[in-house]
């Protein structure tokens, strides 16, 4: 009844007419009519009465209409946005495409919902990629989506967009990388480099450096260590080290002194990996593992050892599990593991430092300290025999 009598009292303020609408639903068409007619500029009123059209009335004419003339008046998101998803639900997939490259032109908000939407359809990768809008945000966004629903290669090819972007002078939007698209990126580089894509996570981690997002070289099959010496920050990403998060081990990293100290509190699993890195390596090839170490509290053979897989190309199924002896039991403080990688093997091999509490022996407890981690081809190759290979394997 109060606002029924601000409408009477100032007859020309739409907004009174807006108001009364939500109370009068039987009358609600014409009261928004009227409100509009006052000001045809009021683009939420405009999708108001589409919806009300389009979900009530069941008038679909009508309803495209006033939402485009919500469009007309209002050339941000939420006009945009409600087109795209009024055209998504009528099936009209060109009208939804052009709309919806609109709205990602301008939205504040997340574009997931749309990227949802535009995979849903009959529109090739190709295309989606097309109207994508050069905003880093969305970009970076898109990115995570393709890795997310496995996507890989049309992820790389918007990863280095983004990258490209990034390095535009033209606008402070592009300025520099923020924590966020950092973790995309390494979230992108993980997923290549665990599905064995070594050329593209190449690619995406060289453009990385030129863009300087990150200070290491793209690592080669003779040189495949990456941030050995531990003086810079670890990312925990791509061809970086990744320290364990697991409860009972705690990794502590000391760039200034280019060294990484790892405390088991003798709650750790039975069986854990410390630090790990991919690595590319040739097959076939002999190489050698050199680092320094100390370490406090620990007991010889408390089983603290390193470990390399790899993963046969022709059977997803078939890993390959080479082993340095336990590190415990040296009396010397610098490691020394020569190996022979297998023959026909994948191009990236996981690198561990693994503890596995050996049977007889309560859990370890105690401090291990580790620098200078080098890994580089051995002077002779391995042997191509069939019984060579089949000990290897064993």
């Amino acid at each position: 009844s109060s606002v029924l009598a601000a409408t009477h009292r100032e007859p020309a303020n739409s907004l009174y007419l807006v108001q009364l609408a939500q109370w009068q639903p039987n009358n609600k068409k014409n009261l928004l009519n009227a409100a509009l007619a006052l000001n045809p500029f009021d683009s939420p009123t405009w999708i108001d009465l589409g919806l009300l059209e389009e979900f009530t009335l069941h008038d679909v004419a009508a309803a495209e209409k006033a939402f485009l003339n919500a469009a007309k008046f209002d050339h941000m998101y939420l006009p945009r946005f409600t087109l795209a998803n009024f055209y998504f639900r009528h099936g009209n997939v060109d009208r939804f495409a052009t709309w919806a490259k609109d709205t990602l032109t301008v939205t504040p908000y997340v574009g997931g919902p749309l990227f949802y939407q535009l995979w849903s359809t009959t529109l090739s990768p190709r295309e989606i990629a097309a109207m994508i809008p050069d905003r880093p945000r969305i970009l970076y966004e898109y990115v995570s989506f393709l890795v997310d629903h496995g996507e890989l290669p049309y992820a790389v090819s918007t990863a280095r967009k983004a990258l490209l972007m990034s390095q535009s002078p033209n606008s402070k939007e592009y300025a520099g990388p923020t924590e966020g698209r950092r973790f995309v990126l390494g979230y992108l580089l993980d997923e290549l480099l665990l599905n064995q894509h070594l050329q593209e996570a190449d690619a995406v981690w060289n453009q990385m450096r030129q863009s300087k997002w990150i200070p290491f070289p793209t690592p080669t099959t003779a040189n495949p260590i990456t941030n050995g010496d531990f003086r810079r920050p670890i990312t925990g990403h791509g061809f970086d080290w990744k320290s364990s998060t697991i409860n009972g081990v705690t990794p502590e990293q000391f760039a200034d002194l280019g060294r990484i100290r790892i405390t088991l509190s003798g709650l750790q699993p039975e069986a854990t990996v410390l630090l790990s890195q991919s690595v590319p390596l040739a097959s076939n090839q002999r190489y050698t593992l050199k680092w320094h170490f100390d370490q406090n509290g620990l007991r010889p053979g408390d089983g603290l050892a390193w470990h390399l897989y790899a993963h046969s190309p022709t059977s997803t199924n078939t890993i390959t599990e080479l082993a340095s002896a336990d590190m415990t039991l040296s009396s010397q403080q610098i490691g020394n593991w020569t190996f022979e990688t297998p023959l026909n093997a994948s191009n990236v091999f996981s690198l561990n430092l693994e503890y596995r509490r050996p049977l007889g022996m309560t859990r370890a407890q105690g401090e291990l300290s580790i620098n200078n981690v080098e890994l580089q081809l051995a002077d002779s190759a391995l042997s191509t025999s069939p019984a060579k290979q089949d000990e290897i394997v064993q």
